[in-house]
């Protein structure tokens, strides 16, 4: 009788919980806005505008992923939702394909988004110098490729390429998501693939918990060279031996700190070629996932299809279901 109890009440919960992660949780697309194919604006790019070295490992889908980490929130009287804590201590990444690749290095931030603390003011882009104010807790992250379960096997990417875009496909993913299952659905079956059932029945019983993704992309590093506007010219270079993997706010984060510091590099180079580069880190990732409720530590973009700067990357919603 207590098996049959606890059956009815997991069955009850995920009842419930699907129609609130459908309603409240996921990029819902209210205006048929959010992480869609028509979410991207109209600066194209292909890899074949840029010579090999300067290309280097490139993007394509397969070179994608997911971050998957349960977080708690909090609800004052005032209806005011605030971080608490991450629950899951080991977040997981699972790629498309395997990202090791021979003869390169993996560049890693290991960052969660919803533990960053942003300090972004106006002057964020004064005269084109970028300068960021952001600490972050770094944990160890457990990789699978989609493939080692049967359940993600079938897991769409977050990206698609259409010739010549790089194109958002948060839709597909979110219906992937729901996609019935069990008792409940592949969300729900995922968490107890990735935590277990304990952490499962507590995430169904705490409606305090959500569950939150974030697209991954990775390729060689690149860097933005600016010319001296006399003799040299603007362009881009690739870091020998080195592949970047990261979320859209840690592309984001890289290519203002690191990458394109002079924010020169954000649409063309110096013979007028539109950045691909910029196509995938500043429109495509963060645009496949777009939060729209305000339960989470990030406020909710705006909507619209103009190319985004990394200071909305990091401190709004992009890049995150």
């Amino acid at each position: 009788m207590k098996h049959i109890k606890r059956i009815l009440k997991i069955a009850t919960v995920t009842l419930l919980a699907i129609i609130s992660l459908s309603t409240l949780c996921f990029a819902g697309g209210n205006d048929g806005y959010n992480g869609g194919e028509g979410d991207t604006d109209d600066t194209h790019g292909t890899t074949d505008q840029f010579l090999p070295e300067e290309q280097g490992l490139g993007f394509s889908v397969n070179a994608t992923g997911y971050r998957f980490y349960i977080v708690e929130y909090s609800t004052d009287e005032y209806d005011t939702t605030e971080l608490v804590d991450v629950i899951t201590k080991r977040p997981v990444d699972i790629y498309m394909t395997s990202p090791n690749k021979e003869g390169y290095l993996i560049v890693r931030n290991n960052t969660i988004k919803e533990e960053y603390s942003t300090g972004i003011t106006d002057d964020f882009f004064l005269d084109d110098k970028i300068t960021v104010s952001m600490t972050g807790k770094y944990r160890g992250i457990d990789t699978y490729v989609k493939t080692e379960f049967e359940l993600t096997s079938s897991m769409p990417a977050p990206i698609v390429y259409s010739n010549p875009n790089f194109l958002p496909n948060g839709q597909a993913f979110r219906e992937w998501m729901l996609t019935p299952n069990g008792e409940g659905n592949n969300g729900t079956v995922l968490i107890d693939k990735l935590w277990g059932d304990e952490m499962l029945e507590k995430f169904l019983e705490n409606d305090t918990y959500r569950l939150v993704v974030e697209p991954i992309v990775w390729s060689s590093m690149y860097k933005f060279k600016p010319g001296d506007g006399k003799y040299v010219g603007s362009y881009w270079t690739t870091v020998p031996g080195k592949i970047f993997l990261g979320t859209a706010q840690e592309w984001a984060y890289y290519m203002a700190t690191t990458g394109d510091k002079s924010g020169q590099g954000l649409s063309t180079d110096y013979e007028g070629k539109p950045c691909f580069i910029s196509v995938i880190y500043a429109n495509a990732l963060p645009r496949s996932m777009v939060i729209e409720t305000t339960n989470s530590k990030f406020p909710v973009p705006s909507g619209g299809t103009e190319r985004l700067r990394a200071s909305q990357i990091m401190h709004d919603g992009y890049g995150e279901h």
